[in-house]
């Protein structure tokens, strides 16, 4: 961690974070969100979002060492990355060998397979997109909007599923390991979600708003910090089994504020062993 990092000032922050709506419909009926082509005349969600109450979210500048993937779902490492271009064939030929070596820093030993990356900007001029446009979400040259509503990527089952679709016939082997998808709510404030797209139907869990949850942020984040949280952890002996995450508008961010430019990477990762920290 150099200098320059420790001496930026820390932020906190306060926003109102979109939360799923309880319905008493989804005691009969799964919520889902279709991420693909509708017959017309289809809803493509049964949910909705509404922004809860207004909450603090503590930046963790100046204090990175006291998180970690283990205890807290998410940690800060430094790692100088391998790119500095955001184009679809030099991320694939340098930047995911990178984000694989930092992930195996972090778990020696460990089998590390990239199943998904994308771009996201927060420059509406990059992620809109004229009326009736056929959206590939496939295409790796598609720019994202961040997600506005407070998600976690996969649920226990989506997570199994995940490997069973990306690992194949090792698939029964790698489930006797510990494994991690790298890319804490109690459980009965969690409402899973099938998320629904043309190869493949995954499962989310979606936190109804909670006064006790606490929210974390990292300010001025660096081209050479990486931010890593988990979406799933099968290790009982881990206190956090995934970490909800959203985004936010970042207040009192100044004229030279600059939009969220990112490269978003999915992983799974196979511990050798138990994969626990030390």
């Amino acid at each position: 961690m150099t200098d320059s990092t420790l001496t930026q000032p820390t932020a906190d922050q306060r926003a109102q974070l979109n939360y799923i709506q309880w319905k008493e419909d989804f005691k009969t009926e799964k919520p889902y969100e279709v991420i693909s082509d509708m017959p017309e005349g289809h809803k493509r969600r049964n949910f909705t979002l509404e922004a809860g109450p207004e909450e603090v979210i503590r930046d963790v500048r100046g204090s990175e060492a006291a998180f970690n993937l283990d205890d807290n779902g998410f940690e800060v490492r430094r790692h100088e990355m391998a790119i500095r271009s955001f184009d679809p064939n030099t991320i694939e030929s340098h930047y995911l060998p990178s984000i694989m070596s930092l992930l195996q820093e972090i778990d020696p030993g460990a089998e590390v397979h990239v199943f998904d990356w994308r771009l996201r900007s927060s420059n509406k001029t990059k992620t809109t997109h004229k009326l009736g446009t056929l959206l590939d979400l496939n295409s790796k040259e598609l720019i994202l909007e961040p997600v506005q509503a407070v998600h976690n990527d996969q649920s226990p089952r989506g997570a199994i599923k995940r490997v069973r679709t990306e690992m194949g016939p090792r698939a029964d082997e790698l489930l006797n390991r510990r494994f991690r998808i790298i890319n804490t709510v109690p459980p009965e404030k969690l409402l899973a979600v099938d998320h629904v797209r043309k190869y493949h139907i995954g499962e989310s869990l979606y936190p109804l708003y909670c006064d006790t949850s606490r929210w974390y942020y990292l300010n001025g984040q660096s081209k050479d910090e990486a931010l890593l949280f988990k979406t799933y952890d099968s290790s009982p002996k881990a206190a956090a089994k995934c970490c909800p995450h959203t985004s936010f508008h970042q207040h009192q961010s100044g004229p030279l504020g600059h939009p969220r430019e990112t490269i978003e990477v999915r992983a799974l990762v196979f511990s050798r062993d138990d994969g626990l920290s030390a």
